[in-house]
């Protein structure tokens, strides 16, 4: 952790790289990186080979996520991608206006924070009154699965959306 000691809250929902380098989880911590002052759970990425941790859900500018916690990390196998989901408020102010749960991708190479949940003309997340914590990433990055309450689920592909694919329609 930022204090050379141990972290002083619970993490959850962990999830590795395939060769084991990368484990990325949720916690309430406020110590694993420095100036973590939002009060909400959020996305953390372990790089066991450096011992360093870096925090996920924010901005694309590295702005912390704030107004919202962030769950569900969700790792493509060589760690440089992280789905999850989140109700912060700043992660994309101007298209996530839903107040509720979406889902978001973090890519490590570029910085960039991606609102994923848009509606069809890409202005605005779609309906949802909130997300599971079933999600996915494939093996490459490029694909990523979500289920929304309510039976909205929905694969999306990155540079490609496909509506209206159920995945299981049971809720």
């Amino acid at each position: 952790s930022a204090s050379e000691g141990q972290s002083n809250d619970n993490s959850y929902n962990v999830d590795v790289s395939s060769d084991g380098r990368f484990i990325a989880f949720d916690s309430w911590s406020t110590n694993l990186v420095s100036n973590d002052i939002n009060n909400h759970r959020d996305v953390f990425l372990l790089d066991q080979q450096t011992g360093l941790i870096e925090l996920v859900s924010s901005t694309s500018n590295g702005e912390l996520a704030m107004g919202g916690g962030s769950h569900a990390p969700k790792l493509s196998h060589d760690g440089s991608k992280i789905v999850y989901i989140s109700d912060a408020s700043n992660l994309d102010p101007i298209r996530d206006n839903n107040l509720m749960y979406d889902v978001f991708l973090k890519d490590r190479a570029s910085g960039e924070t991606r609102l994923l949940n848009l509606n069809d003309t890409g202005t605005g997340t779609f309906s949802s009154t909130n997300f599971s914590l079933n999600l996915d990433i494939s093996r490459d990055g490029l694909t990523i699965v979500y289920a929304g309450y309510r039976g909205q689920n929905t694969v999306t592909e990155i540079g490609k959306r496909l509506t209206g694919m159920t995945l299981d329609n049971t809720t």
